[in-house]
């Protein structure tokens, strides 16, 4: 075939020099080739592993390694390890393994796994270099690719259930249905899930790369895409409750026992998970939830928003689907084509079946290059005891939840791997998981997250799936565009980490108390920077019941202490900056354009959260597992050392600095201390210093107008301040300003710390 001829110059040279098996072999390279399951929808078109021309006498070297699967592949490089490793041959270093993906569609019908056999392998898709060359076929590197041998690499873990074998079911016609075949095996089942827990097993169904929905009521707007609910009407038990109307009774919802289930925010706007429904009383026109299977994760409350879904009778719009997985059938209505909703035979109808497409444990050295995976019903690509990964372009897609991570993407226990130029999207749970570095040596991972776009994730499971998550020491994510999730967008526990020049958008738009860089609960997570970021539009969207709707660019939550949040600009948000309590976080340099409050400061330490900072509270305990008191940790962050001797409890020793804002909303001022005042503020030795509103900046950002809205000027007052206990603290003098309605320079100066 005209790939597989492509190929044989290529392969002839990179074999030519290691005909005849020597010690030297050991230094030299090896190549792999994989063909793909079928070109472009059309199984019939796998090219021949020989090419069956004998008069081109283009036939392939037996010696060459061709194999059908990514798993052959990776077994005849496991096989070739052992007899590498033999300890009779004199082998200076250890070989280097190139596989090359011939583009098309591999389909795994199970995990490929990799461990310190396979360690020093590339896997990248093989390109076209004109007439032959090194690496054989080049072309378009996009998912759809160009022609011939332009088509993308991509490694898929679904079933495919071919358009003809689907059949009207709908009287309409609208609704089809088609039968699953038992190769597939188990269909899995919809799971709680806690808090943090995105681990759902059931099958999903994908349309030609796009993500359906389970059949559910309210269905999802089909304008903008946001999701609709239904509101607890009275709680009547805790663990039954009313509904409104008799939709319920009327869509027969008894059928679908013991298989529905409600997904909903149970008591909290910032935390979801799925209850099975154990029965339906008709006469009060309420739900009984299984509670001991499917746990609330918080007390039913009126007003609660849910929805019902995986019922066969509210499959009823386009885009929809449901399994019968007892009887082992689809239904499924297509979702619409120019007003049409028929399917034709290149239509991919996709059955998410395998749990993960890459599994690596103990590996170093494995890099993936421009391929393009999908369809997983757990985490995509899955490492631990990691280094030397590399995960370069390509794309993750329409990927699952996973039983330790809730990512499309996950590093656990990592050394110096590398994540960059991924497009990782429709994700059921997170976008990337990185979790490496030692932080009681003050060990940095080395792992860079890097020039990534992450988007469109949390599609399964709402609140706490970030798009980045990190947990450790030292990791670098950088140049990342993280946008379109309902919750937040970076989040993480560590030491010495860098946020750095990312771009946040459209997120926290459902769940309240929230934030697009959010950070909680610690006084140890020292050292850790946020900068050069830009957010647009964290703003909640949705109406919320339970809660006030307010979310944070970025948040620094329940004291959580030794921040640096420099330069960062935040546009068309609610809130620009919490600090919940901590201390020792340092402000400077921020831009906040048309952002309803730039900066909330609240003293929750001295209230319902005394209980974790005073000493021998939770943040004590958790500092002394890291012996804070000795180095590196004293010699490190050495605020530590009187932190307990010095108010611990309070919000001291924040430093805010060259903050400049516009576009605050009307009588509103540029910061909130909801709990105490701003003199006490300056009392706890915070300092205010270059506070400017400087409504150019909204000029600039959103119209051409020439009109200088009137600016003000701020009187300088003077509070006690400084060391010691008591009223006074001593003779430092701490300054802030209040409005007094000037005009200077164009520029509004609203606070510098005291001299």
């Amino acid at each position: 075939s005209k790939e597989a001829s492509l190929l044989v110059s290529a392969e002839s040279s990179s074999s030519s020099s290691s005909s005849t098996p020597t010690d030297c072999d050991c230094d030299s390279d090896s190549s792999f080739f994989v063909y793909p399951s079928y070109y472009g929808g059309n199984p019939s078109s796998i090219p021949p592993l020989r090419s069956s021309s004998s008069s081109s006498r283009r036939r392939m070297p037996s010696s060459l390694n061709y194999f059908r699967t990514l798993q052959d592949a990776a077994d005849a490089i496991a096989a070739s390890s052992s007899s590498f490793n033999n300890p009779t041959r004199r082998c200076r270093r250890r070989r280097r393994r190139t596989v090359y993906l011939l583009p098309g569609v591999h389909v795994l019908d199970r995990p490929l796994v990799l461990d310190e056999r396979h360690d020093n392998t590339a896997w990248k898709k093989a390109k076209r270099t004109g007439g032959g060359g090194a690496e054989g076929v080049k072309g378009g590197e996009g998912e759809g690719g160009g022609g011939g041998g332009g088509k993308a690499v991509r490694v898929r873990g679904g079933y495919r259930i071919h358009p003809s074998l689907f059949r009207p079911w709908s009287e309409d016609g609208k609704i089809l249905v088609a039968p699953i075949d038992k190769a597939v095996g188990d269909l899995g089942k919809i799971r709680s899930g806690g808090l943090n827990d995105c681990a759902n097993s059931k099958a999903e169904v994908f349309f030609d790369g796009q993500p359906l929905i389970l059949a559910r009521y309210p269905n999802v707007d089909p304008r903008t895409g946001r999701w609709r609910w239904d509101a607890i009407k009275n709680v009547t038990s805790e663990n039954t409750f009313t509904f409104s109307g008799d939709r319920p009774l009327a869509r027969n919802y008894s059928e679908a026992l013991p298989d529905l289930w409600l997904h909903g925010y149970w008591q909290y706007d910032w935390a979801d998970n799925y209850v099975r429904v154990e029965s339906i009383d008709e006469s009060s026109r309420s739900y009984a939830i299984d509670t001991n299977a499917t746990p609330l994760l918080h007390n039913l409350t009126i007003d609660a928003r849910y929805y019902a879904v995986n019922v066969l009778g509210e499959l009823d719009a386009p885009g929809e689907y449901y399994i019968d997985a007892r009887r082992r059938l689809l239904y499924l209505y297509p979702p619409s084509r120019g007003g049409k909703h028929k399917m034709t035979d290149d239509t991919e109808v996709i059955l998410s079946t395998v749990e993960n497409l890459v599994v690596g444990h103990n590996v170093s050295n494995v890099t993936f290059s421009g391929v393009h995976f999908s369809v997983s019903r757990g985490t995509a690509l899955h490492f631990a005891d990691a280094s030397g990964v590399r995960i370069l372009g390509g794309s993750v897609a329409n990927s699952g939840g996973g039983n330790d991570s809730a990512a499309a993407v996950v590093l656990i226990d990592a050394r110096d791997c590398d994540i960059a130029g991924v497009t990782i999207e429709r994700c059921s749970c997170g976008g990337i998981d990185v979790r490496g570095g030692d932080r009681t040596s003050l060990m940095p991972s080395g792992i860079t997250v890097r020039g990534n776009k992450i988007r469109d994730y949390a599609r399964w499971k709402r609140t706490y799936m970030f798009g980045v998550r990190f947990d450790g020491c030292g990791h670098v994510v950088s140049g990342n565009a993280v946008s379109d999730a309902p919750h937040s967008g970076v989040s993480g526990r560590g030491n010495d980490c860098i946020i750095d020049s990312n771009a946040f958008s459209d997120l926290c738009y459902e769940g309240v108390d929230a934030g697009a860089f959010y950070a909680g609960r610690s006084y140890a997570e020292r050292g850790n920077v946020v900068s050069n970021n830009v957010f647009r539009r964290i703003r909640m969207t949705e109406n919320a019941t339970l809660g006030y709707p307010h979310v944070q660019a970025l948040y620094l939550d329940d004291q959580m202490s030794g921040y640096s949040l420099i330069n960062n600009t935040i546009f068309d948000s609610d809130t620009g900056i919490l600090m919940g309590g901590g201390r020792d976080n340092r402000v400077v340099g921020n831009r906040f354009v048309r952002t309803a409050l730039p900066l909330m400061l609240d003293d929750r330490g001295l209230s319902w959260m005394k209980g974790s900072c005073r000493p021998g509270g939770k943040f004590e305990e958790e500092l002394k597992g890291y012996h804070y008191d000795r180095p590196p940790w004293s010699i490190r962050y050495p605020a530590l050392n009187r932190t307990f001797d010095d108010r611990p409890c309070y919000p001291t020793r924040n430093v805010v600095e060259d903050f400049a804002f516009c576009g605050v909303e009307e009588g509103k001022s540029w910061i909130r201390t909801p709990g105490t005042k701003m003199e006490e503020l300056v009392l706890w030795d915070n300092s205010f210093e270059g506070i400017v509103q400087d409504d150019s900046m909204c000029r600039n950002a959103s119209s051409s107008s020439s009109a200088s809205p009137k600016l003000t000027l701020l009187r300088r007052r003077r509070y006690g301040g400084g060391g010691g206990g008591g009223g006074n603290h001593g003779n430092r003098k701490r300054a802030y300003y209040e409005l007094e309605g000037r005009s200077v320079n164009g520029t509004t100066a609203y606070g510098r710390r005291g001299r």
